[in-house]
């Protein structure tokens, strides 16, 4: 079915970049012109802002030191966006009162410092949808009621350490880049910002950007044929403070993938029940999963730790029945003593640490490691197998007594992926045969360099469409996206080279073992 008959006339512009496999990779490349780095994060929070046209908006706290960025994040990556209800702080009697219906908008509250005392009404809002108080009238002295409806995309920034856990349970928890590296690529574009050029040519974002949000409305609600695999192999942290924190978290990556799925609508299955009214449905691919988690792992793990980047920063300055103080964490860590006391101490509140008292200074000990059990290796390519062996058995058992019919397919293979940060295609199909079949144990992949590259069986991912020289040997390994390990070192590197073939098998060689593999080869 014509994409005409179902969005009405689009822009040719808007229509072609909506069908355009690197969607999301054109959306960060025109990020970049606002933002240096952060390229996880502005597109995790470009796709939380997208949600607000959703039935399932997500939402977002922003944490980093004063300066780190975090206001210039958020309002840049909102300037993509028009459905913004703006406030520099929030009153705790606000919400309650405000009367208005926040559906399909994004409240941004500047700092949370400041909304510290309405946290509880907007946990409330956030899970519940709406808000009504009972109150009296100063005008009337009558008992009225005011009703604020819809759940709205809430988004802020916070520079404290500790934050309220209820209200995080609800939202992704976003750490800024402090690295010393992200500083220079800042100072490096601000400079870059402030040559002639670059006051000459003042940005604004291309309005083709903003326009894409209007047709994808079409669409009331995503199925994700694969949730059930999902839910089976999503991590669950083994201490019982945490255990039940993934309740919540599941939900979050179940709505970012939706969120995905959403804005790739014209790329994707939509279905529809023969009901009254009818009900359309953009059917996730496994390719929603792989971009929601590639952009949001980092995310997740905070979230479902209640750990931004800097109190994992400072766990990791601990080994096992070591002691420290503040100021000794501060020296290791940077962060100034006050800094470090106050992180430790929210650590201390977490159960992470525990804080000796008997004589000062403090001394502070790791009590349990900050750690989440990886995503299955093997899930990866079940999701793949259910979705081309089982999507038409899932969607004909939608609902017993309703006919599900297709209205629309896309133009383009389901298994294209795109990769949201580099822009390079692959097929999930053809790097499933090797990246989800046959990675090897955790015990091979901590063996000597020989016993790995023995035990290693796994095969190449060449693709069709690309010269084996022109492709690094990349694949999705514990949750993230890594080489594969050179077949006469044994060892997965960054310098990948390329694809060899030996005794009719294929394997990869890194850039440290090319010259002796040239010269053998010359020698034979």
């Amino acid at each position: 079915m014509e994409s005409k008959s179902l969005w009405g006339d689009l822009d040719p512009e808007v229509e072609a970049l909506l069908k355009d496999p690197a969607l999301l990779y054109r959306i960060k490349c025109e990020l970049d012109r606002f933002i240096v780095g952060e390229d996880k994060n502005k597109l995790l929070l470009f796709l939380i802002a997208a949600s607000s046209y959703t039935k399932w908006p997500l939402s977002a706290i922003i944490t980093g030191e004063s300066s780190a960025g975090k206001s210039w994040l958020m309002n840049n990556v909102l300037r993509f966006f028009d459905n913004i209800e703006e406030f520099t702080r929030i009153t705790a009697a606000a919400p309650d009162r405000l009367g208005q219906d926040f559906t399909n908008r994004i409240l941004k509250v500047e700092e949370l410092r400041g909304t510290d005392q309405a946290q509880a009404t907007l946990r409330v809002w956030i899970s519940e949808g709406r808000l009504r108080l009972l109150t009296t009238s100063p005008d009337t002295k009558e008992a009225e009621v005011i009703e604020t409806k819809g759940v709205p995309t809430f988004i802020t920034t916070c520079t404290d350490v500790n934050v309220d856990t209820e209200l995080l349970n609800r939202v992704f928890f976003l750490s800024v880049d402090e690295s010393k590296e992200q500083t220079k690529r800042v100072l490096e574009f601000e400079a870059q910002e402030y040559s002639i050029l670059g006051v000459q040519n003042y940005k604004e974002v291309n309005p083709l950007f903003k326009k894409i949000f209007q047709p994808l409305i079409y669409v009331d609600k995503v199925i994700i044929p694969y949730a059930h695999i999902l839910a089976k192999n999503f991590p669950i942290p083994e201490t019982r403070e945490l255990a039940v924190k993934p309740r919540r978290d599941f939900k979050k990556l179940l709505f970012l993938i939706g969120t995905i799925a959403w804005l790739h609508q014209m790329q994707r299955i939509i279905v529809e029940e023969e009901s009254i009214p009818k009900i359309r449905y953009v059917v996730a691919s496994p390719v929603d999963f792989v971009l929601a988690w590639q952009i949001c792992e980092e995310g997740m793990k905070a979230t479902l730790l209640n750990l931004s980047d800097r109190h994992r920063g400072v766990l990791e300055v601990f080994n096992e029945n070591e002691q420290l103080t503040a100021r000794e964490v501060a020296e290791k860590t940077g962060y100034s003593q006050n800094r470090a006391r106050e992180i430790l101490n929210s650590l201390v509140k977490y159960g992470f640490l525990y804080r000796d008292e008997k004589e000062k200074p403090y001394k502070y000990g790791l009590r349990k490691k900050a750690e989440i059990p990886h995503t299955s290796d093997m899930f990866v390519q079940e999701i793949v197998s259910f979705y081309q062996e089982k999507l038409e058995e899932a969607l004909t058992g939608m609902h017993e007594n309703t006919k599900i019919v297709r209205i629309y397919e896309p133009s383009h293979p389901w298994s294209l992926y795109v990769d949201p940060l580099t822009g390079k295609q692959y097929d999930l199909l053809n790097r499933s045969d090797f990246v989800f079949s046959c990675l090897p144990t955790e015990e091979a992949r901590s063996s000597s360099k020989q016993e790995t590259a023995e035990q290693n069986t796994r095969q190449p991912f060449v693709s069709e469409t690309h010269k084996s020289e022109e492709i690094k040997a990349l694949f999705w390994v514990d949750g993230e996206f890594t080489f594969h390990p050179c077949g006469i070192c044994g060892y997965s590197k960054l310098t990948s080279w390329k694809a060899e073939t030996f005794n009719g098998q294929q394997f990869w060689i890194c850039e440290d073992c090319k010259e002796e593999w040239e010269k053998q080869r010359k020698v034979e």
